[in-house]
């Protein structure tokens, strides 16, 4: 058994990932289940200073789910669309799960990343109440799924190797 870096607890479960949400479970019943190294990292998610990385190290390398499941519960929108918390994370999950980790900046770091600067942006007072909840729904999970099975490579590099992904959009 190994400690859980995520839930703060001795178990098997993947230490990235906290135990299944229930439906309908709220902001404060889910940051419980969160480790307090977690918790702290995440209490930072409205500002410029979020530390990413610290996230990716503590949930080994699977900040996304994380950081999306906090910005859409700070938002209010999983309640304001009626999305069960549990299908939430599922769908980041799989969304993760997409991005290449051997990939050194198109990977979920990145991603949860530019989530965290959209949600960092939609916050400011100079745009707060701009956007309509759809919209920021729209604009963190855009945020989240914008690279995913990114290959690493440029356009003209997959172009020149007559690489099937250049074939297939060019």
């Amino acid at each position: 058994l190994q400690e859980d870096k995520v839930l703060g607890r001795s178990g098997i479960t993947p230490s990235w990932h906290a135990q299944p949400l229930t439906e309908g479970a709220d902001a404060d019943a889910y940051e419980s289940q969160l480790s307090p190294e977690v918790r702290e990292v995440l209490a930072q998610v409205e500002s410029w200073s979020f530390d990413v990385f610290r996230l990716a190290d503590l949930t080994q390398g699977r900040p996304l789910v994380m950081v999306a499941a906090k910005v859409v519960r700070e938002c209010g929108l999983l309640e304001r669309f009626n999305i069960a918390a549990k299908t939430f994370e599922s769908y980041m999950s799989s969304i993760e799960a997409g991005y290449h980790a051997d990939n050194p900046y198109h990977n979920s770091i990145h991603a949860a990343d530019v989530t965290q600067s959209t949600y960092h942006l939609l916050m400011r007072e100079s745009v707060r109440g701009v956007f309509t909840p759809l919209e920021m729904l729209a604009a963190i999970v855009a945020s989240a799924v914008h690279d995913v099975d990114h290959p690493g490579l440029t356009n003209q590099f997959l172009i020149a190797t007559n690489d099937p992904l250049a074939i297939l959009y060019n």
